[in-house]
């Protein structure tokens, strides 16, 4: 059995021909993660090598129109490449999925013209991009300074921003929110990395961003300042991003079972009790394995409905209404709940399979585990059942707080 059957899903047929050689070069990409990704996490180093692979696969453009230099490829897809990259490593795979992310809030808030200009040269010039948004932190507070602005103050959290091509920052000008796109080696910007040590996604990069007195030109703010009341398609970020939390969960748990049948077939022995030669052949051991598989393929295709209900609303532009927005977003969370359940309940039980020995610190399997518990609680998921259950119940569907936080 190869290495990476349990990669593929062929009883799944949803997937446009366009995708097959971008998801070619993503499980080669997660092949090549997935041999160093113990060691890469222990060095701690930042990941600007990782991101030149993703960069020399042609994985950062995928979503950019063709006419633009990019992939043309639909959110469904993008998320599936999340998948696949996050199978390899986890945090490669966060960082993958906040780029694809992130790389929208032009198209959703931006203003007209604003993403023509910006896409076609993130594609052409293969940006990678990160932010420094925190929501629940101290605000960035924009000064007028001329035709611009300088930008003051940080964020906790900031992925990805300290080897970004691009950074988005979420500001304040005169009390308002707003949104800006900067490059991250401009004057008066600075990274404080030793303020993430956690437990897992180690390598995210989800450190401190610090602005000093940063020129921010009047072409570098994101649409308008404060925004239209009536911009519903500038609320779909948070739903975008929630999907993507559920693309690297997934790949995460499926890292681990890929990891988990080779540890299996070529190391685990069978128990004593068990009848069997090879603990391949254990009925039990086998029998977890399909517990497993049925959970993460139910999850997997509520990901996949998610995705292209988003792609839908990103597809309405303009016209999306409240009501359609807040039903998509009820799919996003659906799958966020449902993708943290199988995840954390798949990197954890797989060591019952596995055995006692696959313990041994040389083997680093916890990290997939680490991995998960860590960012899992990036956000309570006890609120998006809520979410969830008030439209089941009362069809209420989430309403945008600034886009930010539902």
């Amino acid at each position: 059995m190869a290495a990476h059957a349990l990669t593929r899903d062929p009883w799944n047929t949803s997937f446009e021909s366009a995708l097959n050689p971008h998801l070619a070069a993503a499980r080669e990409v997660a092949t090549q993660l997935r041999g160093t990704a113990a060691e890469r996490e222990r060095a701690d180093q930042q990941p600007f090598a990782e991101i030149d692979l993703l960069r020399r696969a042609n994985l950062l453009e995928v979503l950019e129109p063709q006419e633009f230099g990019g992939g043309g490829l639909k959110w469904h897809q993008a998320l599936r490449i999340v998948r696949e990259v996050a199978a390899g490593d986890t945090s490669i795979g966060q960082l993958l999925g906040y780029h694809y992310s992130i790389s929208r809030f032009p198209l959703i808030a931006g203003r007209r013209g604003q993403y023509e200009q910006v896409g076609r040269r993130s594609a052409t010039e293969q940006w990678f991009w990160g932010d420094a948004v925190d929501p629940l932190g101290p605000e960035i507070i924009l000064n007028r300074d001329g035709d611009g602005f300088r930008a003051n103050g940080y964020k906790d959290f900031s992925t990805g921003a300290s080897v970004a091509d691009r950074v988005l920052i979420y500001v304040s000008l005169d009390g308002n929110p707003g949104a800006a796109v900067i490059p991250r080696k401009r004057d008066g910007v600075r990274f404080d990395r030793s303020s993430w040590n956690h437990l897992g996604q180690r390598l995210t990069e989800s450190c401190r961003t610090i602005l000093d007195n940063v020129r921010i030109e009047a072409d570098e703010i994101i649409g308008e300042i404060p925004a239209p009341a009536n911009s519903v398609p500038a609320t779909l970020g948070i739903p975008l991003i929630q999907s993507v939390f559920s693309a690297f969960y997934l790949g995460a748990a499926r890292g681990a079972l890929i990891d988990a049948a080779n540890y299996v077939r070529g190391t685990t022995r069978p128990w004593l009790h068990s009848g069997s030669d090879q603990a391949s052949e254990d009925p039990y051991i086998i029998e977890r394995f399909g517990e497993f598989e049925v959970e993460l393929r139910a999850a997997e295709a509520l990901l996949e409905r998610a995705g292209e209900q988003l792609q839908g609303a990103l597809d309405r532009g303009v016209g999306l209404t409240a009501q359609e927005r807040g039903e998509a977003a009820v799919t996003a969370y659906a799958a966020k709940v449902q993708s943290t359940r199988v995840a954390l309940d798949i990197t954890s039980r797989v060591f019952e399979v596995q055995g006692a020995r696959s313990t041994a610190r040389r083997y680093d399997f916890d990290r997939r585990w680490r991995d998960v518990r860590t960012h899992t609680l990036h956000d309570p998921v006890v609120y998006k059942t809520r979410e969830v259950g008030d439209f089941i119940l009362n069809g209420r569907v989430p309403e945008p707080d600034g886009g930010r936080y539902r």
